[in-house]
């Protein structure tokens, strides 16, 4: 059955802080788009329309349907697997900075756990009492939790990431954007094998394959994707020969797709994934007496052990995760329409010991122990009528019990334990209706409609370590079984007007062009303040739901028969009771504070054909904030305070060139620069935690043998040694990201 093809058009907005100015990359990005326009005429009037120089077409399901990525009225970036190969992106967290406005990193202490900003908003803390202003789906479900979501598949028919709120088709933890995994199906037609192993620094040895089987032809077809991960890490113990931060993971996915008749579809899927990656620490900024040092003056207080990459926990080796999902997804076409069921259930247990400092000693530190099963119901119908109108109606439905145990052991407050569990129980309905005036103007109107009802319970006790150094209760419960509820609800409207000024036909210059404007909110509910409290007033505080509220213009084109593409958009963004952790000194407990902000940017992607076989693509960015208002004590500063995670500007430019040998195999060379701004990695904005100014350089050579049936590839990542850090604990350590490292793979297609 063929998917339905339904075209529109989108796009985004304009421009505002100086800063990127200031930096000069603005008129390098210009100078970058003219020279490249110029180049790309002069081929074409040598050439004519050779259609081997164009830009792929990208296919995306940003609004819930397939169209262009070009035609859809929204911020959106989109990765297939030859996007991903250029960049060097094996997982989600590869393509930080490399998207307008998007940072992504592990959650610290996490190994596997998605720590995603996009335009300020998004969240960097894995404990279970809050979810991500970022909304993560795999193949059309929600994961609610940020635990698991660095998803390691070998075969991605791409990834979609989507800026600014998406409150109406996405709903729930949609206010900063959403990101789209978007798994390749099974063949229905052709067996097929492809795989590749990995070498590298730090004793790294990826394997990863991919089998496709028809079972019956053109009707029933099955796929096993499996991935395997492993380094030693790059940090080094002060005192031994072990090593820190490094990746032990598997992960293996059974996916099937059934032809069941002439309108529908089955396609089933089970996933498993294991991480046993270890600790995962950050380099302590303090001596073990705890003396703020800064001997170069440089405003930084230097390494306790005289090396970003060298620490001394004090907890045990445990960072374990072990979670599995399932998913049915049902496509009816019923003439005038499709009909779309979407069935999960995933659940996952992960097991981790915190060292906050990356000192030796329990000072800093957290054992925690969480369970979490979902169950994720969605029903959506998406017209394909004739005519001037189409819509999309839909509704959604998703349960989440999670069951945690913790000891918190800080040195400024008493040791304690807490049980706890929390089930969160959403329901929503939404609609969106698009009408087309004529082939130039088009209006789009749709709202959602959301509730979320969560329920808690809390248990608190003092503890202490036993003869074994184990922890147990130590003395009578502060409190037990303490229940408290909360509910949240919001409605949140979307428009868009776009107008495609030469309808469907070209100018002759602009091959295609939409220019659009939008307003549009987004939701994401409240829920637990104080993910282990150790007061009855704190175990039933609660923080209240997110609401984002976004103005965006933009404009999406194309030039010289699909050899050049600009997209840009400009955005106006305020946020109301936007939720972050801040670790409060006095309890030790880690709280959930919202302030309201206001952002405005402006996003640039550029991507070219200037020659057969060299794509050259840019990225650019700028963000402006403001805190307008702010909780007493929460470490915001209403007009001076900045969201953290995000830099004023960043750019990414990079190349991609390779030509065909006479043995009908090809060789290639890519490299790429990132840069940005410095940028704080905790709310309170200290010193300490402001990762300065970096520039990042990459590369890599290739050969595909003829028939791409095998290839080899050499590549490196920040090659120029860029010391930075992507992560901090306040003042107490910064989770460094590791020097240059080099990767050779071997790559088999069958």
């Amino acid at each position: 059955m063929q998917t339905k093809q339904n075209f529109s058009i989108r796009g985004r907005r304009g421009y505002s802080a100086a800063t990127w100015l200031t930096k000069g990359a603005a008129v390098s990005a210009i100078a970058i788009s003219a020279g490249m326009l110029s180049a790309t005429a002069q081929q074409a009037e040598e050439d004519g329309q050779d259609a081997r120089r164009q830009l792929d077409a990208i296919v995306v399901t940003a609004d819930r349907r397939a169209e262009s990525i070009q035609d859809v009225p929204i911020a959106v970036s989109a990765f297939d697997a030859a996007a991903l190969e250029r960049v060097q992106a094996t997982n989600l967290e590869d393509l930080s900075l490399k998207v307008p406005n998007v940072t992504i990193s592990k959650n610290t202490t996490t190994s596997n756990s998605a720590q995603i900003y996009i335009r300020g908003i998004g969240r960097d803390d894995s404990s279970w009492n809050g979810e991500s202003g970022v909304a993560l789906y795999i193949d059309g479900v929600i994961l609610p939790q940020q635990n698991g979501g660095l998803l390691d598949l070998i075969e991605f028919e791409r990834i979609e990431v989507l800026r600014g709120p998406q409150g109406t088709l996405y709903g729930r933890g949609a206010t900063g954007g959403t990101v789209k995994f978007v798994t390749k199906r099974p063949d229905l037609e052709e067996m097929s094998f492809v795989g590749d192993v990995s070498l590298g620094s730090f004793k790294k040895f990826d394997v990863r394959g991919s089998v496709n089987v028809p079972l019956v032809e053109g009707k029933l077809a099955a796929k096993l994707d499996f991935v395997s991960r492993s380094n030693e890490g790059y940090i080094h113990d002060n005192a031994s020969p072990l090593m820190y931060n490094g990746t032990d993971r598997q992960s293996g996915r059974l996916s099937l797709l059934w032809d069941a008749s002439d309108t529908v579809d089955v396609f089933l899927a089970a996933d498993v994934q294991y991480d046993d990656s270890g600790i995962q620490t950050p380099t302590p900024q303090r001596d073990e007496f705890r003396n703020q040092i800064d001997v170069n003056g440089d405003g930084f207080n230097d390494p306790a052990y005289g090396s970003p990459f060298i620490a001394n926990p004090g907890v045990r080796p445990v960072n374990n995760y072990r979670g599995s999902g399932y998913l049915a997804n049902v496509n009816w076409d019923l003439g005038f329409g499709s009909l779309d069921s979407t069935s999960s259930f995933r659940e996952y247990r992960y097991t981790n010991d915190v060292d906050l400092d990356g000192q030796i000693g329990r000072e800093l530190d957290i054992e925690q122990d969480v369970t979490v099963e979902t169950i994720v119901q969605e029903l959506q119908f998406v017209s394909d009528i004739e005519g001037p109108v189409s819509f999309i109606l839909g509704a959604s439905y998703l349960s989440d019990s999670i069951g945690a145990t913790a000891n918190t052991l800080f040195y400024f407050s008493p040791y304690y334990g807490n049980d706890s569990s929390q089930d969160t129980t959403s329901y929503s309905v939404y609609g969106e209706a698009t009408y087309a005036l004529n082939e130039y103007l088009s209006f789009t109107g749709g709202a959602r409609y959301s509730r979320d009802e969560k329920d808690l319970v809390h248990s608190a006790f003092p503890v202490a370590a036993n003869s074994d150094g184990a922890f147990v209760q130590s003395g009578a419960a502060y409190f037990t079984d303490v229940e408290s509820s909360d509910s949240f609800n919001a409605l949140t409207p979307k428009f868009v007007a776009e107008y495609r000024p030469f309808g469907d036909s070209s100018d002759g210059m602009f091959d295609d062009l939409l220019i659009y404007g939008q307003y549009q909110q987004g939701y994401k509910t409240g829920g637990a303040a104080n993910n282990r409290p150790n007061t009855l007033a704190q175990a039933t505080l609660f923080f209240d739901k997110e609401v984002s509220t976004n103005r965006e213009i933009g404009a999406k084109a194309e030039f010289l028969d699909r050899r050049l593409r600009v997209n840009a958009a400009y955005f106006m963004l305020e946020q109301e009771d936007l939720a972050a952790s801040v670790l409060n000194p006095d309890t030790g407990v880690l709280e959930v504070v919202t302030a309201d902000a206001e952002m405005n940017g402006f996003e640039l992607e550029v991507s070219a054909t200037p020659i057969d076989g060299l794509t050259v693509f840019a990225t650019v960015a700028t963000l402006d904030d403001e805190i307008t208002r702010a909780e007493p004590g929460s470490g915001f500063v209403v007009g001076v305070s900045e969201l953290k995670h995000k830099p004023d500007w960043h750019y990414f430019l990079g190349a991609d060139y390779n030509r065909a040998l006479a043995n009908g195999g090809t060789v290639g060379i890519g490299g790429s620069l990132s840069s940005s701004a410095s940028i704080y990695r905790n709310t309170a904005n200290t010193s300490q935690a402001l990762s300065p100014e970096t520039q990042l350089f990459d590369a890599r050579v290739y050969y595909s043998a003829p028939g791409d049936k095998w290839g080899v590839e050499l590549a490196g990542k920040n090659l120029t040694d860029e010391v930075y850090f992507p992560a901090a604990i306040s003042t107490w350590g910064r989770f460094y990201a590791p020097l240059a490292t080099w990767t050779l793979t071997f790559k088999v297609k069958m």
